[in-house]
């Protein structure tokens, strides 16, 4: 019965390496743009909030395409391209139809090259 003893071993060592797999084979495929987003201010006013963001290019060539923010109407903009360690600045203004929310998630369209996203908890406009 010796032969049968390293079948148990075997099977722990096979299921490991399944459970160990099952977060690689997860993240496969769920890669974003290879950019970093710097929220470098953000003030509301009223229904509106505007945006300051710096993104940085950590990989190839992307062209930003839009920003939107749900529950918010934003302007159309003009492409920005974001190269490799480059900073591009990117201002933007959202109006949002039953006011600023205290927290949102800015989602920034990089065309075929995906989508990626950054939390913003705007701060209120001081009086002049």
């Amino acid at each position: 019965m010796k032969h049968h003893s390293h079948l148990p071993r075997r099977c722990v060592v096979c299921a490991l390496g399944l459970v160990l797999a099952l977060p690689v084979l997860a993240h496969d495929g769920a890669h974003g743009p290879d950019v970093m987003a710097d929220v470098v201010s953000a003030v509301a006013s009223g229904d509106a909030v505007t945006v300051s963001v710096t993104l940085t290019g950590l990989g190839g060539p992307l062209r930003l395409i839009a920003v939107s923010a749900e529950g918010a109407a934003t302007p159309p903009m003009p492409p920005a391209d974001v190269r490799f360690a480059e900073d591009v600045p990117v201002d933007v203004t959202l109006r949002f139809a039953r006011g600023v929310p205290d927290i949102f998630t800015l989602v920034f369209d990089f065309g075929m090259a995906g989508r990626g996203a950054v939390s913003v908890v705007p701060q209120q406009a001081v009086p002049d």
